[in-house]
């Protein structure tokens, strides 16, 4: 009687639970209950034992039960569809024991007829998800899902990176999440759009981009341009979002995920027969480079102040850096690798008004450093300092080319004189920076003839310049050679007229203009009346810096008896004009001596005399 007594207390606790039935599917109710935790009496519950559901087609008539066992949620299955089921549950002890029934409730199990198949589909060219509240489509990889009457399902549609959702079809409108009440079968479409983006591309004056204008291209795609100069044009330069590329024949976007802008810029060819002048206007002897002025003319104003940090030169077209002192000093080697860091983070650099960010910086050969000497000062840094450089320094730059027959030792130009030397490259010298050329300038630097590397970025690696033709010379039969490079003319015999005092030069040349036959020069067979000293910059033209010695290579390639020392330039030493310059011939070495002593001579012809060009 006792353990009735307390089971009835029990019992009386437990009809106060509650039953809730769980979402039910066709042919099936998941019921779940709280479980008791203390006998009617309030003492503790410790032999519960588990529990039994009844369930029957009429309220409080439970034709079915079944034995749970000890949980608290429970799935009854094949219940018949279109019928009303009532459920309760009991619980009992470890005796057997069981209580009254707890609270009913009941569930109707919908027929086939009362659940409705809703359809997603996708459209468009682009790519994307669908997802429903209530969960069953993940569409994606499932499209359609059964609901019961009545059920109110909402679709979000999500579009991938590459894409836009555009809108709903079908039963669904608009372009934001859309609610479906499911009391019909119904379908739904959602359309995706690839994203597309505008790439700009424009041509300046002398050539043509394809394609051209406002180009639309697809999320992801490639896009190609090609760039064509006009008859009589160079590309200068490809500007692709405001960063130069260097002088390219086409150009690819890939992987397009952004708008973008492609630029070209074009430049006249330029007849590079002849040489600039050397700006020496002062004459010091009839028929020297000041009486004669022989050359390309230079462009008034010379160079231009782009306002940015950068100047350009009008007679080249080579962008310098303005500030001739914001690199500092490095030797050679790591002058590169500066460079490299200053196309990268401009900003780490305080280089004086520089506002623009080119990424082909470089550092100049030594036909490009050289091209910086106006022989008509006595300064060339004070010179470059008042035509918009600053801080131009008196002393020497490097160049990115190697003394070939001594590779330890690069070529360094002093920039106050014109100096030019071999320096040690482990010795840390001053840097300028130089980009390519721009459209419009009067003349195109030729190449140095080094195809040897001895860093990245150096001379022989990036061979900037006039590709040389081949032949480089043409022996013309009768005595001379042509430069098929520079269009001037030389007497094959680099020794016919020998050593001369520079004044000397001048007359012994006219003589051979009014003479020839009273010189023995080899195969000498025509009359030509206007050979002449040349000037520096002429004399410079033929050292093949990619050499050993550019004499023997002279000699391979038409002339005889080209000498590896000395020979007089017509240009005179602006600093003290008891001197001239020379050239050694074996491998470039330039210097200034008194006119005084006596040293080889060799005369060259051209029409580019007087301001021609």
């Amino acid at each position: 009687m006792k353990k009735r007594n307390i089971l009835f207390l029990f019992i009386l606790f437990t009809i106060a639970c509650f039953l809730n039935p769980s979402t039910v599917f066709s042919g099936v109710a998941t019921l779940s209950w709280d479980p008791p935790t203390t006998n009617a009496d309030g003492t503790p519950l410790t032999d519960l034992a588990g529990y039994k559901v009844y369930y029957g087609t009429s309220s409080g008539n439970y034709s079915q039960s079944i034995d749970a066992g000890n949980v608290t949620t429970y799935t009854v299955n094949n219940l018949t569809e279109g019928l009303t089921y009532y459920f309760t549950t009991t619980s009992y002890d470890t005796s057997g024991n069981q209580s009254v029934y707890s609270n009913e409730v009941n569930k109707v199990i919908p027929s086939s007829s009362q659940q409705h198949t809703l359809t997603v589909s996708k459209s468009g060219t682009g790519t994307g998800t669908v997802t429903s509240s209530p969960a069953g489509i993940s569409c994606g990889s499932d499209c359609s899902e059964t609901y019961n009457q009545g059920t109110k399902v909402t679709l979000t549609a999500t579009a991938n990176a590459s894409s836009t959702f555009s809108g709903w079809s079908g039963a669904c409108s608009g372009n934001s999440t859309c609610t479906i009440t499911m009391d019909t079968a119904k379908a739904a479409t959602a359309t995706f759009t690839l994203k597309k983006y505008t790439i700009t591309s424009s041509a300046g004056p002398g050539g043509s981009i394809s394609p051209s204008g406002s180009i639309s291209v697809n999320h992801g795609a490639n896009q190609t341009f090609t760039i064509t100069p006009d008859n009589g044009y160079n590309v200068s330069d490809v500007m692709v979002d405001k960063v130069s590329r260097g002088a390219l024949k086409s150009y690819t976007f890939t992987n397009v995920t952004s708008n973008h802008n492609i630029e070209v810029r074009f430049k006249g060819e330029t007849d590079i027969t002849g040489l600039p002048k050397t700006g020496q206007t002062t004459s010091y002897a009839q028929g020297d480079d000041g009486y004669l002025q022989a050359g390309i003319k230079w462009p008034e104003p010379r160079f231009t102040d782009n306002a940015d940090g950068t100047v350009t030169d009008n007679l080249t077209g080579l962008m310098w850096l303005k500030d001739g002192n914001c690199l500092s000093k490095k030797r050679w080697k790591d002058s590169f690798s500066m460079i490299t860091d200053f196309n990268n983070n401009p900003k780490n650099y305080n280089c004086l008004g520089y506002a623009v960010h080119y990424s082909d910086w470089r550092l100049p050969n030594i036909n490009e450093l050289k091209s910086l000497i106006n022989y008509g000062v006595t300064d060339s840094a004070t010179w470059l300092n008042s035509e918009g450089f600053v801080d131009i320094m008196a002393s020497y730059y490097w160049s990115s080319t190697t003394k070939q027959n001594n590779t330890p030792r690069a070529w360094l130009v002093r920039m106050s004189n014109g100096f030019m030397s071999p320096g040690a490259k482990t010795n840390p010298y001053a840097v300028l920076p130089v980009r390519g050329e721009t459209s419009g300038n009067s003349y195109v630097l030729p190449s140095t003839g080094q195809t040897t590397s001895y860093a990245q970025g150096d001379d022989g690696y990036l061979q900037a310049g006039i590709k040389w033709p081949n032949p480089r010379f043409t022996d013309n039969g009768d005595g001379t050679v042509t430069d098929n490079l520079t269009g001037l003319m030389w007497l094959k015999d680099g020794n016919c007229l020998s050593k001369k005092r520079w004044k000397d030069s001048f007359s012994i040349i006219t003589d051979f203009n009014n003479n020839p036959k009273n010189y023995n020069c080899l195969g000498y067979a025509v009359n030509y009346s206007d050979w002449r000293l040349l000037n520096i910059n002429e004399l410079e033209s033929v050292i093949n810096y990619g050499v050993s010695d550019s004499a023997t290579w002279l000699n391979a390639g038409g002339f005889i008896d080209v000498k590896n020392v000395y020979y007089w330039a017509s240009t005179t030493f602006n600093v003290t004009t008891s001197k001239a310059w020379l050239v050694r011939m074996s491998d470039g070495y330039k210097l200034q001596v008194s006119k005084a002593n006596s040293y080889f001579v060799w005369p060259v012809r051209s029409g580019n005399v007087g301001g021609n060009q």
